[in-house]
């Protein structure tokens, strides 16, 4: 028995909901460790970012003035993620509530589009100002610029530029059809 359209989109948006509740609690999971080993280690805090995010690249003179620029970064990122997370939330809840081409739906479509955008040029400058920001201290000739594009980022800006225009297309064609309501 094949189940209805709305059926359909609403157990999608239930599911889509649930992964975005796991990655929620991952994303909080990992800044709050983050925070913790800040305040309680921080040594291995270092450790974490010459390894991680700057992909073992030394030598690394971490200051204050280091870590409070990466804190910045990573800062700006969190609240780039947190409102990506509460935007798609709230259009999985609206397509659920079988509101999928309602006005509110094409804006947090394109909502999403735009900070998929924003999220994908902040990954290519965040990469690039952490390893600026991290070896700036470092002996003179020793201080370091790392500027990298990969397919994958390519893939997600094209992918990003394409949810903001299906989201633009969405919002001008519920206007369009509020247009013609009002002409019958």
């Amino acid at each position: 028995m094949a189940l209805s359209p709305h059926v359909r989109v609403k157990s999608i948006s239930r599911k889509m909901k649930l992964l975005i509740v796991l990655a929620a609690a991952g994303f909080v999971s990992g800044s709050a460790y983050l925070t913790w080993i800040f305040v309680f280690d921080i040594g291995r805090l270092k450790e974490l970012v010459i390894h991680y995010p700057l992909s073992g690249i030394e030598p690394v003179t971490l200051t204050s003035y280091a870590l409070g620029g990466l804190a910045i970064i990573a800062s700006a990122n969190a609240i780039l993620i947190g409102t990506a997370i509460w935007t798609l939330w709230t259009m999985f809840d609206h397509f659920e509530k079988g509101e999928i081409f309602a006005g509110r739906s094409g804006v947090l479509l394109r909502r999403t589009g735009y900070l998929a955008l924003i999220g994908g040029f902040s990954g290519l400058l965040s990469r690039t100002l952490a390893v600026l920001v991290a070896t700036y201290e470092n002996p003179l000739g020793q201080t370091m610029l790392s500027i990298g594009i990969s397919s994958t980022d390519i893939g997600l800006l094209i992918l990003a530029g394409l949810l903001f225009v299906l989201g633009h297309i969405m919002v001008i064609a519920t206007g369009i059809e509020e247009d013609n309501r009002s002409f019958v």
